[in-house]
């Protein structure tokens, strides 16, 4: 296992670098100054430095002369927010093996980090396999049961992330900053929908939510065995319930998933109508919890598209409005059942159970 040094000195960069590198495989360790960079890249611990120019105490550059000064050969890539060309060659002239200017993607720079430790690594294989899923690396197609399915940039990353990592659990966090990098929006759901995407092509199976911790990637093939499937199946179907909530009052929204996962339930969150739309389309739920006043497409709307597709999923309305029009509007488009705010959580629980038969 390749060992890593990280010389950056703001911590939101230098998590999100741990974070990512030890996804993949690497042990990582961080140096908040130049001093300290020093000091540990001499050590003899560390198979990389990833430096960052601007480091107080001591600038990146002062770091990369003092060591190669000192005839350390350790491989050194340079990160850095300055993107003249006087600043790239003092670089790579001072010393640095590679170059990536800020802000960047963590695939690049994961790319570059392996192709700085190839010696040591040796070859790399071009082909992700497992079980019957095959990703190409070079090309960038994916292989899933024999055919072959183009992907997304996005994608194809996420897939590679899964694939390197087969059976283990990825934090949404982990999904967050390996695909879409530090500066993205930690708060957004786009790791949730771009699951949805993959989930679409390599089969829902294959890729098993856990709940309050993240997504896995099974390493076992469960399209084998169909008899053992369907039992599996079922027994995951009565130890839990899959609930899609869409309400885009956080306070709300909270509330229902923590009631809901407290009683067994795998609860999924959409903050609005056309993420709701979304999930309740690709993915496989046992019941809906729709609010009927959402901004964008209303509850209205999604419930309608929603029974277009989906004639027999339990949809319950959220309702701060109880006037029998709007009640009618809603039971003509398919509703299941209503809940009026505001109420007792145990009032939702049961209309919940009582349409799933959990």
């Amino acid at each position: 296992m390749s060992r890593i040094l990280i010389a950056e000195d703001e911590p939101r960069i230098a998590s999100f670098l741990e974070k990512g590198l030890r996804a993949n495989g690497f042990t990582t360790s961080v140096a908040e100054d130049g001093v300290q960079a020093v000091i540990r890249a001499r050590s003899g611990d560390f198979d990389l430095l990833i430096l960052d120019i601007g480091l107080p105490g001591k600038d990146g550059f002062s770091v990369l002369r003092e060591l190669r000064g000192a005839g350390f050969p350790l491989p050194i890539i340079v990160l850095t927010a300055r993107n003249g060309v006087a600043d790239t060659v003092a670089g790579l002239e001072g010393g640095a093996d590679d170059y990536v200017t800020k802000p960047f993607r963590f695939e690049e720079l994961l790319a570059r980090v392996r192709v700085r430790l190839r010696g040591e690594r040796a070859t790399e294989d071009t082909v992700l396999r497992v079980g019957r899923l095959a990703l190409e690396l070079r090309t960038r197609r994916l292989e899933v049961d024999g055919r072959s399915l183009e992907l997304t940039a996005r994608e194809f990353t996420l897939a590679e992330t899964f694939l390197r990592h087969p059976g283990q659990v990825l934090s949404r966090e982990q999904l967050l900053s390996h695909v879409w990098g530090y500066d993205y929006d930690p708060g957004s759901n786009v790791v949730d929908v771009y699951v949805g995407y993959l989930r679409k092509k390599l089969g829902a199976d294959r890729i098993t939510t856990v709940r309050g911790m993240g997504y896995r990637l099974e390493e076992r093939d469960k399209r084998a065995a169909p008899r053992d499937r369907r039992r599996a199946m079922a027994e995951v179907a009565a130890a839990e319930k899959r609930v899609l909530v869409v309400e885009d009052e956080p306070r709300i929204a909270q509330f229902i998933v923590k009631g809901l996962s407290a009683d067994g339930h795998e609860v999924v969150v959409a903050e609005n109508g056309d993420v709701g739309l979304f999930f309740a389309v690709n993915e496989t739920f046992d019941a809906v919890v729709l609010d009927l006043g959402l901004p964008g497409l209303s509850g209205l709307s999604v419930l309608e598209q929603i029974r277009d597709r989906h004639a027999d999923l339990p949809i319950i309305m959220l309702t701060g409005n109880d006037e029998p029009a709007a009640r009618e509007a809603c039971i003509a488009a398919g509703a299941s059942g209503f809940v009026t705010k505001p109420f007792v959580f145990e009032d939702l629980l049961e209309t919940v159970r009582a349409h799933t038969g959990a």
